[in-house]
């Protein structure tokens, strides 16, 4: 999946890959190819989050060589350097993040444990980001109000559609009829600019029944994590 950000001072461009364990890896590398070479432009500030079925922690690995050199024609280097997988027998790297580098020197990638799953959330933030407050934007739309309706159904009441009644031309009426409701309607129900300012803290579908049950769950799961009770 591929998500373009379109902002007053950059472009983002944040594509997601995954790939099956049994998926053929040359042909992948080649289908990515093909992408890399649709999205990339120079002024396009592009991030991968691939879980692709590699371990990013073995240098020896032939696939990860191969990867590695594909994503560098596209100035894309690996930034995760930590186990994102973490499980009772094994610690390995399957998901990885690569940014250009040269782009974007300010950056910070941590490991997120959700509760949920043995794979870690990857949290990256780059800090020098130049944009503007992208919950704060201009929004047009029709002032149509208690007040503007009377006024429109007032307009409709009082207009003479004789141009309408008295014409035996179906086309003539019907030109006639949309032109006056038109008028009618733009004046009545003009546009008109808001400043939409979106609260991101509020959540309120998130009920206190649903968060008690997500922290429930998620004590349950790091303790089946350490052990083996299929009871948990």
């Amino acid at each position: 999946m591929c998500c373009k950000l379109h902002y007053f001072t950059s472009d983002i461009c944040v594509l997601t890959l995954y790939r099956y364990p049994s998926w053929n890896f040359s042909y992948f590398l080649s289908t990515l190819e093909c992408i890399l070479h649709t999205i990339y432009t120079n002024t396009l500030n592009t991030t991968i989050c691939e879980d692709i079925n590699i371990n990013h922690l073995d240098d020896d690995n032939t696939n990860k060589q191969k990867l590695d050199s594909l994503l560098a024609t596209s100035n894309l280097f690996s930034i995760t350097d930590f186990p994102a997988r973490i499980n009772n027998i094994s610690m390995t790297a399957i998901d990885n993040s690569f940014i250009d580098k040269y782009r974007n020197k300010n950056f910070t990638i941590n490991p997120l444990p959700n509760g949920l799953s043995d794979h870690y959330a990857q949290v990256l933030v780059f800090n020098n980001t130049n944009i503007q407050n992208p919950f704060t934007y201009p929004i047009i739309r029709r002032n149509i109000n208690k007040f503007t309706i009377s006024e429109f159904k007032l307009h409709l009441i009082y207009k003479s559609w004789d141009n309408v009644f008295y014409d035996d031309k179906v086309n003539t009426v019907l030109h006639n009829f949309l032109s006056t409701y038109q008028r009618i309607f733009y004046h009545s129900l003009p546009l008109k600019k808001y400043i939409y300012i979106h609260n991101q803290n509020n959540k309120t579908w998130i009920t206190a029944g649903i968060k008690e049950s997500c922290i429930h769950k998620r004590k349950i799961h790091m303790l089946s994590r350490n052990t083996k009770n299929p009871e948990l």
